[in-house]
């Protein structure tokens, strides 16, 4: 069952359309066997089809899944049931990326999350990106730059959001 995609998503996903340049993004994908969820999949279809498949937490106080151990080995499961669903999916895809867009990662868990990525590559060959704290703020601030030099309509809600914001401010 499909729900909104939360305001995290919206922005990551109008940061891989605008930005990245993926011709569509979907938020929410699911496998019907399974209760693995992709929060955003981004595809670019210029040349070899890539595929951005990206877990999104956006919680203000920190990553919010208990202790450094609880949260990575969440994220690893997440990961790993990901990387099934979007190759299964995506079968003809040539390249897949992985990223975690985290807003407020605390410094005692980065080390970990880039353990993590690096175990991930290792195990799938696919990389892991982590997009985390100020790397995150800045590839929002490049969103919002570009959104305030641009007056058309968009039927991106987020990219729309930085656009009303701007000509507020």
């Amino acid at each position: 069952m499909s729900t909104q995609a939360k305001a995290g998503e919206m922005l990551v996903g109008a940061h891989h359309k605008y930005i990245g340049d993926c011709d569509f993004v979907t938020y929410q994908k699911t496998a019907l066997d399974t209760q693995t969820e992709v929060d955003v999949v981004g595809v670019n279809l210029d040349g070899e089809q890539e595929i951005y498949a990206c877990e999104v937490v956006t919680h203000l106080g920190g990553m919010g899944y208990g202790s450094y151990k609880e949260n990575r080995d969440r994220l690893d499961r997440k990961f790993k049931r990901a990387e099934k669903l979007v190759t299964t999916e995506y079968d003809t895809a040539e390249t897949f990326t992985f990223q975690l867009w985290s807003l407020n990662t605390p410094k005692g868990l980065v080390t970990p999350l880039s353990e993590l990525a690096d175990e991930f590559e290792d195990e799938t060959g696919y990389e892991l990106e982590l997009v985390m704290n100020d790397d995150y703020a800045e590839r929002i601030q490049d969103l919002q730059d570009l959104a305030s030099s641009k007056n058309a309509q968009t039927n991106d809600l987020a990219f729309r959001f930085l656009q009303i914001f701007e000509y507020l401010s």
